[in-house]
Formats: C-alpha cells, structure tokens, sequence
C-alpha cells in the first residue's frame, strides 16, 4: 500500500473512531436515562432514601397543627395522631403509587376513607374528652374537618400528582418508543462501525488501535461532566424551597451522575480489555516473526 493510501486510511479510521467514540457514548447516555429516569423502581427507590417521606410527615404535621389552631384544637391531638394514625410509612406508600402511576400513564387517586374514619373517630374521643355534647351539628362539624384533613393530607402526600409531574412524565412516555429505537440504531451504527475499521487491517493490533481510540474517548466524554457535577456539588445547589422536595431533586440529579461514572468506568474497563489483547496480538506477532 501507497503512503497517501495509508494517509487516507488513517484519516478514515481516526474519522469512524470518532464516531464509534461519540456513539458508545450516547449508547451509555440513553442506558443511564433507561435505568434510572424512565425506571419507576428507580424513582420511588430515590423518594424512599431521599428521607421524603420524613420531611412530607414533619411538614404535614405543621399544617395538622396550623389547622387544629383555627379550629381550637390542642396541638397535642396532633401529637398522638402523627404516632398512631398518620406515620411515615402510610405517606410512604402514597408517592410510591404515584410515581407508578405516573410510568404507566393513568391517574392514581389512593382510598383515603381509612384515614378519614380514623381521622373522625379521634375527633370524637377528643370532643368527647373536652366535655362537648355529641350532637348532630357537632358530629357534622367533625365530619367536615375530617374531610379538610384529608385534603390537606392528599396535598402534602400527593405531591407526584401535580400537573408539572403529570406533564413531563406526559411527554416522557411520548417519547419512549424513539428512545428504544435510537438505542438500537445507536448499538447497530456502532457494530457496523467496527466492521469497516476491522475490514481496513489485516492485523489485529492496528484496528485495535482504533477501538482503544473511541473506548478511551467515549469513557472521557462519559466521564467529565459528571465529574465536573459531583466535585462542584451541582445536586445540592437547585433551587427547591420545599424541604422534602428538595431532598428527592437533589438525590435524584447525584444518582444520575453516580450512574453516569458507573457507565464511564464500565467504558474504561472495556478499553482496559482491548488494551490487554492488543499487547498478547503483539506478543504473539512479536514471537511468530522471531521464529521465522
């Protein structure tokens, strides 16, 4: 082969290495995207570690008592309700179905009767305990501030049920069927990529060379930013008011850039592979020509 002919080999192959590069890299992007955004377990996981469901619990409680101010109720009412009635665990289950909902596209309305029987029957014992006459008006007024309750519960507890959720999980599941075949196209251009570089040697550690290239390249183009995000701390930095909302979005971007350098170091170590034949193809090359 000419020198200009191995000249344009090179340049071909540096070009489809480059693209092979950017395409494992959208290949990693698109399955980081699949296993944590567009994954429902992903997400309630996320809003159960996040310590939501504390932060809506301690917030409910405030709006409890608020509430229980205007009507003259004693805070401590709220007290044994939030221990008895109202725990962490039964408004960790409500976000749970939500976000489900949400991935599968139909509306949640969790049966909140439980609550409000419970609600109106500690309303009772504590009318009742403060000497007042149990009459039809009074039973009316429980049962309207048991309703209320609740609505301030579905609030706080339903977050995930607000249209800005609804919306964007809207255009998400749009979407899907593109994302699934991109994906696919991605991991087909890339194998086809790989074959046209292998067609271009007879020798196995020169298109090797090239996969190391776009191996090396795609595990930095996976790397940096999410590097550049975890030391400059971006998850702790959005700009969420609401406590427990705030911890969901901040743990939420933080595992999405622990998954991007999970990706980013499953890349390396597939470099590291071909890296390791390349040197045995050599190797053995190196010996086979001594030989003769």
């Amino acid at each position: 082969m000419t020198k200009s002919k191995k000249i344009i080999r090179s340049v071909l192959c540096t070009v489809l290495s480059f693209l092979l590069a950017l395409s494992l890299t959208l290949i990693g992007v698109l399955c980081v995207m699949k296993f944590t955004v567009l994954n429902p377990r992903f997400t309630a996981r996320i809003a159960e570690k996040s310590g939501y469901a504390r932060e809506i619990w301690l917030e409910l409680k405030d709006e409890f008592v608020s509430y229980g101010n205007a009507c003259n109720i004693d805070e401590s009412f709220f007290d044994g309700i939030f221990e008895t009635v109202i725990t962490e665990k039964t408004i960790d289950d409500y976000p749970a179905e939500s976000i489900t909902g949400l991935y599968e596209g139909r509306e949640t309305e969790p049966d909140l009767t439980g609550l409000y029987d419970q609600l109106l029957s500690e309303l009772k014992v504590y009318a009742a305990d403060k000497g007042f006459v149990l009459d039809e008006t009074l039973n009316d007024n429980l049962k309207n501030m048991s309703s209320e309750m609740c609505d301030i519960y579905r609030t706080f507890a339903g977050m995930f049920d607000t249209s800005y959720f609804k919306t964007a999980f809207s255009v998400m599941r749009r979407y899907m069927p593109v994302f699934n075949k991109v994906l696919i196209g991605l991991c087909i251009f890339a194998v086809l990529t790989m074959i046209v570089i292998r067609l271009f040697f007879a020798k196995a550690k020169n298109y090797l060379r090239y996969y190391i290239y776009a191996a090396c390249g795609s595990t930095l183009m996976l790397a940096v930013a999410p590097a550049a995000a975890m030391i400059m701390k971006l998850g702790s930095r959005i700009n969420v008011e609401n406590a427990s909302l705030y911890n969901f979005a901040s743990g939420f971007i933080n595992s999405i850039v622990v998954g991007f350098l999970i990706a980013a170091t499953i890349m390396a170590a597939f470099a590291l592979v071909i890296i390791i034949i390349r040197l045995l193809c050599i190797k053995r090359e190196t010996k086979t020509a001594a030989e003769d």
